[in-house]
């Protein structure tokens, strides 16, 4: 059955999980180091904002005896970009975009087992699509950024930042959040002084 795709996804074969994982299944789902898993009986699937915090999952997945790649091609997960798919060619998954029930207005990315049939597509609990980056999503390519995008020095006024990520629950991202945590009390400090 097809899981939902957005931003940068993980997606891990559930079988792999079950053999190789400590814990299992159930010890994968205690593990996801955010809000944004869903799964069927066939694929897991964790997504994130930015390439780093993939990378970074993905070392944490292979030093639990999952395998990304042998020999370039994905064995038990593959990353899946939401606009463009599978960051790397693989036989064992399907990717495209559905309209959510039927609605050509909400389109969404999915992904499902090679071969399948099924329909029904898996989400984030509470995942809601007007709240979702499938209903906001905006790609800027690098070359277009100083023409599209305007920055202002806010350096003056500021006292507080916020990362748009998706909340994050376990040990995972203590360390990141210890390294946010310095650099906001950092750049709060840095705020306060006169120019």
């Amino acid at each position: 059955m097809p899981v939902l795709i957005e931003g940068i996804s993980v997606v891990i074969q559930v079988n792999a999980i079950a053999r190789r994982f400590p814990g299992g299944v159930e010890g994968f789902r205690r593990a996801v180091p955010n809000d944004t898993m869903s799964a069927d009986n066939e694929l897991a699937r964790v997504g994130f904002m930015a390439p780093g915090d993939v990378q970074e999952y993905v070392r944490s997945l292979e030093a639990c005896g999952l395998v990304y790649k042998r020999d370039g091609k994905p064995i038990d997960l593959v990353v899946v970009d939401q606009q463009s798919g599978p960051t790397v060619a693989c036989d064992w998954i399907e990717f495209g975009h559905v309209a959510l029930d039927g609605d050509e207005k909400k389109r969404i990315a999915v992904c499902r087992r090679a071969g399948s049939t099924a329909t029904k597509v898996f989400m984030p609990t509470n995942w809601k699509f007007e709240r979702s980056l499938s209903a906001s999503f905006h790609f800027v390519p690098a070359e277009d950024v100083a023409k599209r995008l305007k920055f202002y020095d806010m350096r003056a006024t500021l006292t507080c930042i916020s990362i748009s990520r998706p909340a994050r629950r376990s040990s995972w991202g203590a360390r990141r959040r210890g390294s946010q945590r310095r650099a906001l009390s950092l750049l709060h400090n840095s705020s306060q002084r006169q120019p």
